[in-house]
């Protein structure tokens, strides 16, 4: 599966949770994280601290693969990679969603 958003990344979870026959709690206390912590993982939160996904990926067997989008992805391929125009997206989306607005 690709996950391009945080709900993406919620999703595959629950699904790769559920699979397994996992309850939210058992899988919690294998990843050494809270069960509400992984609630909002489900839930498509924006603000998961890394380690504790990579530690949750690692219960459930999954890896954490990073690659640029290619042209059958209908987007430009641009082997670099803008960390300060990425940055100022993510930070327009956190003031939306702070003002109410659904994210762009």
């Amino acid at each position: 599966m690709r996950a391009r958003t945080a709900e993406d990344v919620g999703n595959l979870v629950r699904e790769r949770r559920m699979a397994l026959g996992l309850t939210q709690q058992q899988l919690a206390d294998r990843a050494r994280v809270s069960r509400p912590w992984l609630v909002t993982v489900e839930g498509g939160h924006l603000r998961a601290e890394l380690g504790k996904l990579l530690a949750l990926f690692a219960e459930l067997g999954l890896d954490l693969e990073l690659s640029a989008p290619s042209a059958e992805d209908g987007e430009s391929v641009d082997p670099t990679l803008d960390l300060e125009k990425l940055l100022d997206r993510h930070d327009a989306a956190n003031r939306n969603i702070a003002k109410g607005r659904p994210e762009s």
